[in-house]
């Protein structure tokens, strides 16, 4: 169970990029906050800002930090030295990164990279160091794990690379872990045998998550609460069991509405929906609400001149819309229609 304690507070981050076009603003005034033991979803459409927001946290970015503050324990990241930040990095905060095969290094053994990481911030001799990372291949359920410490990643399987990828984030037993959609190639078995580990690992260590995904199902597994990015903006908070109730943004109505199943459309005569278009240019945003152009129910003169701000409707609730109380009248009419 998480405590209400924030590990992580975001507070009004910005990262921009300077293109010979112009600035993209791929983040843009982001606030959001981690408690310990806690997993947080960040979901949204690819460009929406999600893993921009997750480097910016490790101080991995090439972009520049144009504002905000990344305060972890109290601590403001974007104060610290490079030196500072490597002694934070793998130790404190651990990063799962979306495709294991680019993120390991094919040309060592997959225990030689757990130990590097291991040796790299923890004070053990190399023997020790051998063991801790035998332990943490067993830790993540993977068989032989001596015999596995002299396998190369080409020798082995997606979620076998994927386990290894754990097993080197949690060998230094962080109070933060990142995983930037890390089942996102995996298919459907394997990616439940990981996301059930991640959630034993999280008991049993005490960490906190961020789970970086566009899969709503696996948030509805996974988290405690979720934030929902759209063009480097937050657009609603929840909990993780009121969003799936009672989405309130149209952006996270549409993003329910194009999921099959459980957790979008439950009777067989809906269609699945679309979003019309696509996330808009970050060079081209468009006046008012960046989403306008593609929500259906877009006001014109409300939605159209005025950026509306992430604000409080009811406890522990954020979202981003002028219009979310009459959206929801038009939800209600237009579900009651559908299961007529």
């Amino acid at each position: 169970m998480s405590d209400t304690r924030a590990l992580l507070d975001v507070k009004g981050l910005q990262v921009h990029f300077d293109t010979p076009d112009g600035v993209v603003k791929a983040v843009n005034d982001v606030d959001f906050e981690v408690k310990r033991g806690e997993t947080l979803a960040v979901v949204g459409e690819s460009g929406s800002g999600k893993s921009v927001t997750s480097l910016a946290i490790m101080r991995l970015i090439s972009g520049r930090n144009a504002g905000g503050k990344i305060l972890f324990e109290g601590k403001n990241l974007l104060d610290k030295s490079m030196d500072e930040m490597r002694g934070i990095r793998g130790n404190d905060i651990s990063m799962i990164f979306q495709e294991p095969m680019t993120s390991l290094n094919p040309v060592y053994t997959v225990g030689w990279q757990i130990i590097e990481a291991i040796t790299t911030h923890l004070d053990y001799t190399h023997k020790q160091a051998y063991e801790r990372a035998v332990e943490s291949l067993d830790l993540v359920g993977i068989p032989e794990p001596r015999a596995r410490m002299s396998n190369y990643p080409h020798q082995l399987s997606g979620g076998m690379r994927q386990r290894v990828m754990i097993a080197m984030a949690l060998s230094t037993e962080p109070k933060l872990l990142i995983a930037d959609e890390p089942t996102t190639a995996l298919d459907v078995t394997i990616q439940a045998q990981i996301l059930q580990l991640m959630r034993r690992l999280q008991r049993e260590m005490g960490m906190s998550i961020i789970f970086i995904t566009h899969d709503l199902a696996v948030v509805a597994e996974m988290a405690h609460r979720v934030v929902v990015m759209y063009s480097g903006n937050v657009v609603e908070e929840a909990p993780v069991s009121e969003l799936f109730k009672r989405p309130r943004m149209p952006y996270t109505i549409g993003l329910m509405r194009s999921m099959p199943g459980r957790y979008g459309y439950k009777t067989a005569k809906n269609r699945l929906e679309i979003i019309p278009g696509n996330v808009p240019n970050p060079l081209q945003l468009p006046s008012g609400c960046a989403f306008h152009p593609r929500c259906k129910f877009m006001k014109p003169g409300v939605c159209t001149t005025e950026a509306p701000k992430l604000e409080p409707i009811e406890d522990d609730r954020l979202i981003r819309c002028f219009r979310w109380e009459d959206v929801q009248e038009q939800v209600q009419q237009e579900t009651t229609r559908r299961l007529a």
